[in-house]
C-alpha cells in the first residue's frame, strides 16, 4: 500500500499544516472582521468588555482583499486552437462545466486574505461529465512543492470531515495516485480534532486505516495545485498593527462619547452638614436628575456642570491612521471614505495607480496556476491539444476599469486605426467572451434585418 516515500511526505505536510493553524485562523479571522480581542482579567467584566470592542471594529482587511480581488478576475483561456483574443470557447465551456468559474472569485479571496489558496482537479463522477474543480481551503489543504519550483508538486494532503458518513478522511495525494485513510467520527468530546476547526492539529497515524486500494487520478502529477500570493502572506499581514491601532482608537473614542453623556455637576458654596440637626447632606438624593425635576438652590450656592469634551482629536487621528493604512496597502483612499471620491478626476486616477500596478503584479503570480488548473481540467477531458501547457493562456480582466465614454471613445479610434471588431470588443470594450459571442450573434442579426430593409 504506502511506501516509505508517501509516509515520510504525509508527517512532514501534516506537521507543517498543524503548525500553520494558529496563523490561518487569525488571518480569517482579521478578514471575517473578527480580530482577536485582549485578554480581561475580571470574569465578570469580560463579557461586557469584549461587546464594547466588537461594536467598536472596523474591517478594514475585508475592504483591502476584495478590492484586489475585484481587479484580479480571471474570464477565460486562450489555446493552440483558438487564441483569439477574447480566449477559447470550449475553455469558457469546460470552466462552467467543471466549476472553475464558480470557484474563481472565491479563489481570490483565499490568496489575498490566506496568503494561498488551492485548488483541486478530479476526474468526471460519471460517464460523459466534465471533470470536477474544487477550491481547497488552506486550514485542511497543503502542498508540497520543490525548493525554487512553486509549481513542482510533490504531494499534497488534504484532511476533512463526513458528515453523513460520520469519519473523518484524509488523502495524500501523489502523481498519479490518491492514498485514503479514514477513522470513525465519535462525535464531540471524544478527543478527535481536525485542521480549521481553531485548535492545534496534529497527525496520529495509529487512528486512521488507510483503504487497501490505490485510487488513480488519470494524471501524471498532483491534482492540487497551490495559488500563492506575494511572499506566500495575505495583503493586510504587514499591516496588522495599523488595523489594530485603528480599532483601538475607534473604542477609545465610543468610551469617551459614553463617559460625556453623564456630565459631571458640582456645589460651590454649599455646606456638607445640615447646619440644623448636624448630619450629612446627601445631595444625591436632593437633586433629582429626573427630567421633570425642580432643583432650589440655597442662596450663595452656585451649580458647575462639565463640559463636553472635543472629540476632533480623536477623529482626526482615526482619519490619518486610515490614510496611512490606505497607502501602506496601495488601495484607494475612496474605498474607505465616501469623502475621497469627490476630489478631482487626475487625482482619482492618481489614486488608482497603486492598487493597479499590485493587480498587474498579482496577475503575473497566479497566472502560471491558473494555466496548471486548466491544463489538468483539458487533459482529464480528454482533450491533449488544448492541455499543451506551453499554448495555454490565461485571459483576465483588465485591471483598470475605464468608463463607458472613455472605452467607446478607445473602440473609435482602434476601427480607424484598422483594429479587427472582435479585438475592439475585447481590448477596448472589455467584453467577456460570453458576452462577445452574443454581440457577434446579434452583429449579424442586424445586418441582415438592415439588408432586408435596402
Amino acid at each position: 500500500m504506502e511506501s516509505v516515500d508517501d509516509l515520510d511526505l504525509l508527517e512532514h505536510m501534516a506537521d507543517e499544516l498543524g503548525r500553520a493553524q494558529s496563523d490561518l485562523r487569525r488571518w480569517r479571522d482579521y478578514f471575517e472582521g473578527k480580530p482577536p480581542l485582549p485578554d480581561v482579567d475580571d470574569p465578570a467584566q469580560r463579557e461586557n468588555y469584549e461587546r464594547l470592542l466588537r461594536i467598536s471594529r472596523i474591517n478594514l482587511t475585508e475592504t483591502t482583499t476584495l478590492a484586489l480581488a475585484d481587479r484580479t478576475q480571471l474570464l477565460s483561456f486562450r489555446t493552440a486552437l483558438d487564441s483569439d483574443a477574447e480566449g477559447d470557447a470550449k475553455a469558457d465551456q469546460l470552466m462552467t462545466a467543471s466549476g472553475f468559474h464558480a470557484i474563481k472569485r472565491d479563489l481570490m479571496e483565499f490568496v489575498y486574505s490566506y496568503g494561498r489558496g488551492l485548488t483541486l482537479v478530479e476526474r468526471a463522477s460519471a460517464e460523459g461529465a466534465a471533470p470536477r474543480c474544487t477550491l481547497e481551503s488552506p486550514e485542511q489543504t497543503t502542498a508540497y512543492t520543490s525548493p525554487g519550483a512553486p509549481l513542482d508538486v510533490q504531494g499534497a494532503l488534504k484532511v476533512y470531515r463526513d458528515p453523513l458518513a460520520r469519519e473523518d478522511v484524509l488523502v495524500l495525494f501523489r502523481p498519479g495516485y490518491n492514498l485514503v485513510a479514514r477513522r470513525p467520527y465519535k462525535g464531540r468530546g471524544a478527543g478527535f480534532t481536525l485542521p480549521g476547526q481553531g485548535k492545534k492539529w496534529r497527525l496520529r497515524l495509529d487512528q486512521w486505516e488507510f483503504d487497501a486500494e490505490v485510487e488513480a487520478t488519470g494524471l501524471d502529477e498532483v491534482p492540487v495545485t497551490p495559488w500563492s500570493n506575494r511572499r506566500g502572506l495575505p495583503e493586510v499581514e504587514g499591516h496588522i498593527e495599523t488595523v489594530d491601532r485603528i480599532n483601538h482608537r475607534l473604542m477609545q473614542q465610543m468610551v469617551i462619547i459614553a463617559l460625556q453623556a453623564f456630565r459631571q455637576r458640582a456645589l460651590e458654596g454649599a455646606p456638607l452638614k445640615d447646619p440644623q440637626t448636624g448630619k450629612p447632606i446627601d445631595y444625591d438624593e436632593i437633586f433629582s436628575s429626573d427630567p421633570g425635576s425642580m432643583w432650589v438652590l440655597p442662596p450663595g450656592v452656585k451649580l458647575w456642570e462639565s463640559g463636553q469634551a472635543d472629540l476632533s482629536p480623536v477623529l482626526k487621528s482615526v482619519q490619518d491612521d486610515i490614510q496611512y493604512f490606505a497607502l501602506e496597502t496601495r488601495t484607494p483612499m475612496y474605498m474607505f471614505t465616501p469623502d475621497a471620491a469627490n476630489g478631482s478626476a487626475e487625482g482619482a486616477s492618481l489614486q488608482r495607480e497603486g492598487i493597479v500596478f499590485k493587480a498587474e503584479d498579482r496577475i503575473d503570480r497566479l497566472a502560471s496556476p491558473a494555466v496548471r488548473t486548466m491544463s489538468q481540467l483539458f487533459r482529464l477531458s480528454g482533450d491533449a491539444e488544448r492541455a499543451d501547457i506551453g499554448s495555454l493562456e490565461a485571459v483576465w480582466a483588465p485591471p483598470e476599469r475605464e468608463s463607458a465614454q472613455a472605452r467607446a471613445e478607445a473602440a473609435a479610434r482602434a476601427k480607424e486605426a484598422g483594429v479587427p471588431w472582435r479585438d475592439r470588443m475585447a481590448m477596448f470594450i472589455k467584453a467577456s467572451p460570453r458576452e462577445i459571442g452574443r454581440m457577434e450573434t446579434n452583429r449579424a442579426a442586424d445586418a441582415l434585418l438592415e439588408g432586408d430593409a435596402q
